[in-house]
């Protein structure tokens, strides 16, 4: 049988156009699929079904026909095609590695700036996890039953499932399967799941909806109004907990970020107006790496900007995306370009290292590599003013590649620095670790002459606290306005290490007792920090690769100060962020500070 091309039976596609697979009726199961590839126009065309897997590996082995002539595919999707055929009559199907020429760059990109469009047309998405696995035919009958209650509040119908510790140890294990299949581990599935009319959830012969799904995971059955009325509802309240609760398995944060994302998404297109959600945004939230570590995967590292692209609410600000004849390096730059123009100058803040594209100006983020969370927390959500209100004085230019000039002023640099704090965001708070980071700190604090005698501790808790950074608003005002809560916190700390207080949870009922897991989440939410003196006396925080002589800098426009380096020929490389005590809130304005131009490479 000849082998299937991509010529000039079917050229590349028009912009409205688009490709559907048409698979035949076939009686028996595990047969051959024979398909024919059509060219439609999208707002002409037949209802399908667009298909949302992982690609797992580009290796093609598996065989189907395509206009009478044999075409190889992942296995993946000759399972999903399999289990999407019809006996009876024809199937349209959406799926990327047939309907769109992965070997041409321009229809690829054209086809995937178009990606939204492709999903929300489709009648549902089939999001195939795989065939099936242990148990999974009992998980998805138990997610129904739970997920169907929980919608209507029947919670009767509950108490004819069975119940026994057998059917629970599987229904947990076989949760935590469900959870570690790799589509939810994939970046581009976030968008297609988001934004298509309706989702099916399907695993071999299983499938569930997925808004049965996503009531499952924002149902708590701790939170209960009512006592179960039985033993057997009681019993499985219990197994309930196994998959509901948010620590029941690593990998449910994964299956979080697909499901509410989508729940979100929704919510936003119902208000546009008062629900904007720039691409900085979605960029960040989605690849930075929270305390779970978890990190989404792509088979391209260029999709990791162009797969969330069209979850932005201003997607047209960003009119070279996608485009395949770009390299990565190339692409990154232009989005960070881009970033900087709309004013988001603290893009420089996820600016870490070490990288995995060492071609990429170190103004740059490398998306590819894993972020964390910035320390000051992300622009839109930090408390920070650094630079006050100068955005209006600043100017982004970039004269050539690579080189990028921000205006902006230098305030001191690093004279020295301490250990790494950088503490496992899985673990419990080593209180003995936190203690010396936070008397590392004190040491410098006793140091500086900014620091008035006998203020050294408390200053010490409010930076190791990035001085509330990391709080919501209502308890942040709190810890600023009012110093005695850093000293209890501290004082629990010491208590917690000397073994009079286990932790803070010993007091409960205080009115301290919530303000000291506020200071001891603070702390275990840092990473790769070193406390530092700067010449003039400033304690801070700043990256753990940091360097004598690295300069402090604030730009105009910008919250948080970010650390440069020197490189010997007038410009910089971007350091990182850094917390400086005393200047987050637009104090070195006041001194009316030398304006410059500042080149970053």
């Amino acid at each position: 049988m000849d082998p299937f091309r991509y010529d000039h039976t079917h050229p590349s596609l028009d912009a409205d156009q688009f490709r559907l697979l048409k698979i035949h009726p076939q009686p028996t199961a595990n047969g051959l699929v024979t398909c024919d590839l059509e060219t439609w126009h999208r707002n002409d065309c037949p209802s399908y079904i667009a298909l949302s897997y992982a690609w797992e590996s580009h290796i093609q082995t598996r065989r189907i026909v395509v206009w009478g002539k044999e075409c190889l595919i992942s296995d993946t999707v000759e399972q999903a095609l399999q289990h999407l055929k019809h006996g009876y009559h024809s199937q349209y199907v959406w799926v990327d590695q047939l309907c769109i020429n992965q070997d041409d760059d321009k229809e690829k990109s054209s086809q995937v700036q178009q990606m939204r469009d492709t999903y929300e047309r489709a009648i549902k998405i089939v999001t195939w996890l795989g065939v099936e696995f242990a148990h999974s035919d009992l998980l998805f009958k138990f997610m129904q039953a739970i997920g169907t209650a929980v919608q209507n509040e029947d919670w009767k119908s509950l108490e004819h499932i069975p119940t026994n510790q057998d059917d629970a140890l599987k229904v947990k294990a076989a949760f935590a399967m469900f959870c570690d299949k790799p589509y939810w581990k994939r970046l581009w599935v976030i968008q297609e799941y988001a934004v298509a009319q309706h989702v099916t959830i399907a695993c071999g012969n299983s499938s569930i909806d997925g808004d049965v799904v996503y009531t499952i995971l924002a149902w708590d059955p701790s939170q209960m109004d009512q006592t179960p009325e039985s033993e057997s509802l009681a019993k499985f309240y219990e197994m309930a907990k196994s998959i509901t609760m948010r620590d029941s398995c690593p990998g449910r944060s994964f299956v979080e970020n697909v499901v509410v994302r989508r729940e979100t998404f929704r919510n936003r297109d119902q208000d546009v107006t008062h629900n904007q959600t720039p691409f900085i945004t979605v960029l960040s939230t989605s690849l930075a790496l929270e305390c779970d570590y978890n990190h989404p995967l792509t088979s391209d590292s260029r999709d990791r900007v162009f797969s969330l692209l069209n979850l932005a609410t201003d997607p047209d600000s960003f009119p070279a995306f996608p485009d395949y004849s770009k390299t990565c390096e190339e692409v990154y730059t232009e989005a960070a370009v881009y970033f900087l123009r709309q004013g988001y100058i603290d893009t420089l803040i996820f600016c870490q290292s070490p990288r995995e594209l060492s071609e990429l100006p170190s103004w740059v983020p490398d998306w590819s590599m894993h972020i964390r969370r910035p320390v000051a927390q992300p622009p839109w959500s930090c408390k920070f003013s650094a630079s006050g209100d100068t955005y209006s004085r600043q100017e982004v230019l970039m004269p050539e590649p690579g080189l990028l000039k921000l205006r902006g002023f230098f305030v001191d640099r690093i004279k020295e620095f301490s250990h790494v704090w950088d503490p496992d965001w899985l673990s419990p708070l080593d209180s003995s670790s936190a203690l010396a980071f936070v008397n590392h700190i004190m040491g410098f604090c006793k140091k500086s002459t900014r620091i008035k005698a006998n203020e050294e501790w408390v200053e010490a808790l409010r930076i190791a606290a990035v001085d509330g950074g990391y709080l919501p608003d209502q308890v942040a005002d709190v810890f600023v306005d009012d110093l005695v809560y850093y000293v209890e916190a501290g004082r629990a700390l010491l208590a917690s290490v000397d073994g009079s207080s286990t932790d803070s949870q010993t007091k409960e009922g205080s009115q301290s007792s919530e303000d000291e897991d506020w200071f001891r989440f603070s702390l275990h939410r840092l990473h790769s920090r070193r406390p530092f003196l700067s010449s003039q006396g400033f304690v801070g925080l700043c990256p753990s690769y940091v360097q004598a002589g690295d300069e402090i800098c604030i730009m105009l426009g910008a919250k948080v100060p970010i650390l440069l380096r020197p490189r010997g020929d007038g410009s910089y490389s971007v350091v990182g962020e850094a917390y400086v005590h005393g200047i987050m809130f637009g104090e070195m304005l006041k001194g009316d500070p030398h304006i410059e131009t500042i080149p970053l490479r």
